[in-house]
């Protein structure tokens, strides 16, 4: 079980996601409660679910981009209705201009725009405080 599930969808196989590293390093005392999820154009929607749904996680942080919104919208979606407690924060240059209008930002708990390097962190804390898990 992990906390926090640092997530995003991969433009291809052999890509990696620099972000959610450089995120979750940030997380200081929190990272070893999460963990890196790195899914593929390839892989369907209900199959990206199940590996995240598997992790067990409290809140889920999506790394969004141009080539991966409308998977990782396919992908909310689904979270929304099987697991609704899970709380979604989004993030990354895809969701940080004209975010208003997204169906993506309807889908989501929490956004962050711009740089997330320390807002993401402090916004873990805040939310797992509150829920008291770690």
């Amino acid at each position: 079980m992990s906390s926090i599930v640092l997530a995003t969808i991969n433009a291809r196989y052999l890509h990696t996601s620099f972000s959610l590293r450089y995120l979750q390093a940030n997380l200081q005392e929190l990272e070893p409660h999460s963990e890196l999820l790195e899914l593929t154009p390839e892989e369907r929607p209900i199959d990206c679910l199940e590996k995240l749904l598997a992790l067990e996680p409290k809140v889920v942080g999506f790394s969004v981009y141009i080539w991966n919104a409308t998977a990782t919208l396919d992908l909310l979606r689904l979270l929304r209705r099987v697991a609704p407690e899970v709380l979604v924060v989004l993030g990354g240059p895809e969701v940080s201009y004209e975010w208003q209008d997204q169906e993506l930002f309807a889908l989501c708990d929490y956004l962050i725009t711009h740089e997330g390097d320390l807002a993401f962190p402090q916004l873990c804390r805040q939310l797992l405080d509150r829920k008291s898990v770690v």
